[in-house]
């Protein structure tokens, strides 16, 4: 099966350029390349393709050191998300404890329902950023953006938004940052739904209260998601899938991490500090969308993967 898989044709319809190897082929590759040549000559009309498993070219480094320790704009991205999942998860670890017996008691049912805040949270901030981002473009597209942005319209651009909404006349309108700008919400609801989830809770306020404040941490989280790994893919056009990877392994690790010091710390510090701690942290990350938005351009040019 995983040697089928490797040798499926592109379900692209578009011709696509073809650069030489970056690495080694791997040993599924090589099973199915001979049926992969006759797929290719087939979708393409391509008689003069062969594929030759000797690669005399360089391997470039950046697939080999990673992106997160090379890349400051991938290091940037992957460390706040790290950090804003690992006190999400410490949140959810916290739930059995808050409403399972520790303060409200409303059995293992009702503890499981509570989860609904945060899903619907999440849903909510999914449709929040789809419905944000759109906004933001058609904006900036009629010429309503900022003045450090003017310099790239042109002047028939902003009578032109239905027929060139991705750009006009080769200029390009929707860059990599752009997919952050419309965080401003989202960064906010993360750290104030921890302290109204934390605090309400500590205090013995109604149930629903605190699953409102998660349903706040749920929005946020869902919509930072989003937009940073829109904005991985975008800002890596060559390799996005070695881009996100670099991140989402140091997030699934803080989120595996973390929440097995949940018990610990609750007991230490009670719940409404904990949720301070975390909340602090959270608002700390606050700025990281904007300085990206200011300087990702910037540092993404300067330490741009060469030799590919």
């Amino acid at each position: 099966m995983a040697a089928r898989i490797g040798a499926l044709p592109e379900p692209l319809a578009a011709p696509l350029p073809r650069g030489r190897p970056v690495a080694p082929p791997s040993p599924v590759a090589a099973i199915g390349m001979n049926e992969k040549k006759c797929y290719l000559n087939y979708y393409d009309n391509n008689s003069n393709y062969n594929y030759n498993s000797n690669n005399n070219g360089k391997t470039s480094p950046w697939l080999l050191r990673g992106y997160v320790f090379f890349s400051p704009v991938a290091g940037a991205v992957a460390v706040y998300t790290a950090l804003l999942f690992g006190c999400f998860y410490l949140m959810l670890a916290s739930v059995p404890f808050i409403f399972g017996g520790g303060i409200y008691d409303l059995g293992k049912r009702g503890m499981e329902l509570t989860y609904l805040g945060v899903g619907i949270g999440a849903l909510l901030g999914l449709a929040y950023y789809v419905v944000a981002v759109k906004m933001d473009a058609a904006r900036r597209l009629r010429g309503q953006h900022d003045d450090k942005r003017a310099p790239r319209s042109c002047a028939h651009c902003k009578h032109c938004l239905q027929e060139h909404e991705a750009g006009c006349d080769g200029h390009n309108y929707q860059e990599p940052e752009d997919r952050l700008r419309p965080l401003r919400l989202c960064v906010f609801s993360v750290p104030l739904g921890l302290a109204i989830y934390s605090w309400t809770a500590s205090a013995g306020a109604l149930w629903v209260v605190p699953v409102f404040g998660s349903a706040l941490v749920g929005f946020g989280v869902a919509g930072v998601l989003t937009a940073t790994q829109l904005y991985m893919v975008e800002a890596f056009p060559g390799f996005p899938a070695t881009a996100v990877a670099s991140t989402v392994m140091l997030r699934l690790l803080m989120a595996g991490g973390l929440p097995v010091a949940g018990p610990a710390m609750i007991s230490s510090l009670g719940v409404g500090w904990c949720g301070t701690v975390l909340a602090t942290v959270t608002l700390g990350l606050v700025p990281v969308p904007w300085l990206l938005v200011r300087y990702g351009d910037t540092m993404r040019r300067k330490f741009a993967p060469r030799g590919l």
